[in-house]
């Protein structure tokens, strides 16, 4: 999980650490993130002032957010967006059509989608 080492809302990235390959990698987050990351932290700091625990994400008792709590988590967000599409969504189906989504404007843009995809692959981190 990040720590909060691993968040730098001034610049707007994230290290990801360890992923594909045992790599480090910076992900840029959008400035709507940003904001939301650090309103997060804002609320986590005035719950848990003194936290023993360097995750960036807390539960609500103040230790790193487990498997399981993200889990719940999720299934609470995709609740509170009254998104019923059949099947459940996962978070890596977000991914997928941040992807679909990008390709399809970048069609709609008339922009070489050819020369694009490499930066997509580079912001997938493939």
């Amino acid at each position: 999980g990040l720590d909060r080492s691993d968040v730098d809302l001034t610049n707007g990235v994230l290290l990801v650490r360890k992923i594909k390959f045992r790599k480090d990698r910076l992900v840029p987050v959008h400035t709507t993130t940003q904001c939301a990351l650090g309103c997060y932290a804002r609320e986590r700091d005035a719950a848990f002032p003194i936290s023993k625990d360097q995750a960036f994400f807390l539960s609500s008792r103040g230790n790193r957010l487990s498997a399981t709590g993200l889990q719940n988590g999720f299934a609470e967000v995709r609740k509170l967006a009254d998104f019923d599409g059949g099947k459940p969504l996962r978070p890596h189906d977000l991914r997928h059509r941040f992807a679909v989504t990008r390709l399809s404007l970048w069609h709609q843009q008339r922009a070489d989608v050819q020369a694009l995809l490499p930066l997509l692959a580079t912001y997938l981190g493939h």
